[in-house]
């Protein structure tokens, strides 16, 4: 079984929590900007070099080669720039990627397609890894985010619950420049009142 993060569901923990999603537009400085999209740029790369990879070798063999980690491209000297990178993002497209690779062979989904500059989602998600030491954090309307350097302002135009963890961030640029921010939050699962006998 692979690794679970933070931003992963238990299945057996469904029953107990209940999750909440909130999309916010943002304000990253300029500093922030470039690295975001670094970050962008870095999940579409790693998507399209591990379908490539992964391409090559189902062409030649007829069968589904394991699926590389980020850990192993980063060894690559060619590539040791995605050491620089948000690694929770890296790893979130390598679930994303297996994810695929098995709904293609279960019949769901097609053949899987490589992720064009302009043609796709400017996007990436990170999660939550620490929950003692929050590395993704939400305080009034500024957003803290793995690997940068300061927190991110945020329009929050409406109410968050409280009671809440924040779970992960999908970052997503758009064509316009705009830039907002998904937030998944999980909350404890409100029972509801048992009805009284005879009623």
């Amino acid at each position: 079984m692979g690794k679970k993060f933070a931003g992963q569901m238990d299945t057996e923990k469904a029953e107990a929590v209940e999750q909440r999603a909130y999309r916010f537009e943002g304000f990253p400085s300029q500093e922030q900007a470039h690295l975001l999209s670094q970050f962008i740029g870095s999940a579409r790369f790693l998507w399209n070099r591990m379908l490539a990879d992964w391409k090559g070798s189902y062409k030649e063999t007829g069968k589904s080669a394991p699926v590389r980690t980020p850990a192993s491209y980063k060894e690559d000297p060619a590539l040791a720039w995605l050491k620089g990178m948000d690694s929770l993002a890296l790893a979130n497209v390598q679930q994303n990627f297996q994810r695929a690779v098995k709904e293609f062979f279960s019949g769901e989904k097609g053949f899987l397609r490589f992720k064009k500059k302009h043609a796709c989602p400017d996007t990436y998600t990170t999660n939550l890894s620490n929950r003692d030491k929050p590395n993704l954090r939400l305080s009034g309307c500024l957003l803290k985010l793995p690997k940068i350097k300061g927190p991110v302002r945020l329009r929050v135009h409406r109410k968050v619950r409280e009671g809440g963890l924040l779970k992960n961030c999908t970052v997503t640029r758009e064509p316009d420049g705009r830039w907002y921010f998904s937030l998944l939050f999980e909350y404890p699962k409100q029972e509801l009142p048992k009805k009284a006998a005879g009623k």
